[in-house]
């Protein structure tokens, strides 16, 4: 027997996520509330050229300190994930990808989808079109080396390092 959903509710929800609260029978009969933060299918791209990477740099609150990322974001209405990584690498970056390449997908909190992408040399267009929530992001390229030392001192997100393995395994059955 698995774990059986016996309803769901909505408890929280704004425009970036929603928390559930499910009811559920666990395989050994007992019920409890299991509550699951749940946001919509996002768009990560990965960029590498010459050993280095492109990457943002952006604080967070809540983190208490400035932590790099890979440009990223979730779809808007009717867009795909391609689209969407498009979109996100040129608002975050100001680098334009004519197109990009399907990395794969992975579970983030066991609710949505990170979709990964990857594209080779964007063009540097100029300015970032950010929005008023990404005050403050900047971009650079650093080198591979710097990347493993950030994600050692705790200065990325889970989301990033799982892009990032994704890709590296990605290119590894290349």
């Amino acid at each position: 027997m698995k774990t059986e959903i016996l309803s769901s509710e909505v408890v929280h929800q704004n425009p970036y996520f929603r928390i559930l609260r499910d009811r559920v029978r666990l395989p050994d009969g007992r019920e409890i509330d299991y509550y699951c933060r749940e946001r919509y299918d996002a768009a990560i791209i990965i960029c590498e050229r010459d050993r280095k990477l492109l990457v943002v740099k952006q604080d967070r609150h809540r983190a208490d300190v400035r932590l790099v990322e890979f440009p990223a974001g979730t779809l808007n209405t009717g867009e795909t994930h391609a689209q969407a990584a498009i979109r996100e690498l040129r608002e975050e970056t100001g680098h334009a990808a004519e197109t990009v390449e399907y990395v794969g997908k992975a579970w983030v909190l066991g609710c949505t989808y990170d979709h990964v992408f990857t594209c080779h040399d964007p063009i540097d267009t100029g300015k970032p079109d950010l929005e008023t929530s990404e005050h403050g992001l900047t971009h650079h390229w650093i080198d591979i080396s710097e990347w493993n030392e950030i994600i050692l001192s705790g200065r990325t997100t889970f989301e990033a390092i799982g892009a990032w393995t994704m890709y590296k395994a990605w290119c590894a059955q290349r």
